[in-house]
Parts: C-alpha cells; sequence; structure tokens
C-alpha cells in the first residue's frame, strides 16, 4: 500500500478555506454541527456543484473514513483559518 501526497494549489487551497469559513459561519450556532458534519456539508456541496457545472468547486480531494467521505486538507486549512484569527476551534463537551 502507498500513500500518495497530495499539493492543493494557492488558488483551490484559499477557495477551499473560504469554503469551510462559510460553512462554518452557517453553522456557527448548532451544536449538533462537528467536523463530521462538516465533512458531509462539504462533500455534498462539491459532489452537486460538479454535477451542475461539470467541475470541482474547490479541487479539494476527499478519502474514505467510517462516518463517510473526508476532506484531505481540512485540518490543515482549519489550522491556518485560526492562525489568521477567522475561526476559533474548540472542543465541545458532551452531555
Amino acid at each position: 500500500m502507498t500513500l500518495e501526497v497530495r499539493v492543493m494549489s494557492l488558488e483551490n487551497r484559499e477557495k477551499f478555506k473560504q469554503f469551510i469559513h462559510y460553512l462554518i459561519y452557517l453553522t456557527q450556532n448548532r451544536e449538533e454541527v462537528g467536523k463530521t458534519v462538516l465533512y458531509k456539508m462539504m462533500y455534498f456541496s462539491e459532489f452537486d456543484f460538479y454535477e451542475l457545472y461539470e467541475e470541482m468547486l474547490t479541487g479539494e480531494v476527499y478519502r474514505k473514513i467510517p462516518m463517510g467521505p473526508a476532506p484531505v486538507h481540512f485540518d490543515e486549512a482549519l489550522e491556518e483559518l485560526e492562525r489568521e484569527r477567522k475561526i476559533k476551534c474548540f472542543k465541545n463537551q458532551r452531555r
């Protein structure tokens, strides 16, 4: 088994970060929205966009995980957005 490293173009990286930022903005007051829900929203948005326009919205690659597809560069983009002080990440304390 080989691990393939994919590098995103700077333009796609910025689009991807804006996309994440927008989804976080839309869901910021919803407690039930965490990473897994964001992954699904992103994947289905990308899929629908591709169906309509036959091109990728952000150019992100998705990997298979047990709870559904997940964007490969999600954590990196989240860290960059936090460093840029556009978002603040925190761990939700489940009841």
